[in-house]
């Protein structure tokens, strides 16, 4: 950024439902709680932001129950267990489910 003072859009990253609750970042990964087609709730995904204006996707975790669209059944309600906010943390990620647990 040129001038901190007049920051611009240089992408948008489009998802489902609620998008992005929250996010960790490394300087080159992000890690988010983003809603995705098929899956109930947020679930946590790793992106690429090597090249700011063309985020990657290279990795996905759900619990159990959430990928609906690939054929699993949540056994709580709604959308009690989801993603709420990984955490780095050297060579760790952290990531809490609410209602879920960590």
């Amino acid at each position: 950024m040129s001038d901190p003072s007049k920051p611009r859009e240089i992408t948008r990253w489009q998802t489902t439902g609620n998008g992005m609750h929250r996010f960790d970042f490394d300087g080159r990964y992000l890690y988010g709680s983003p809603t995705f087609e098929g899956y109930v709730g947020n679930v946590m995904g790793i992106f690429d932001l090597k090249d700011p204006a063309h985020p990657q996707e290279v990795g996905r975790w759900w619990m159990p129950g959430q990928w609906v669209a690939g054929g699993e059944t949540p056994s709580w309600k709604g959308t009690m267990h989801r993603c709420h906010h990984p955490l780095r943390f050297g060579n760790r990620l952290y990531t809490s489910y609410w209602q879920g647990g960590l």
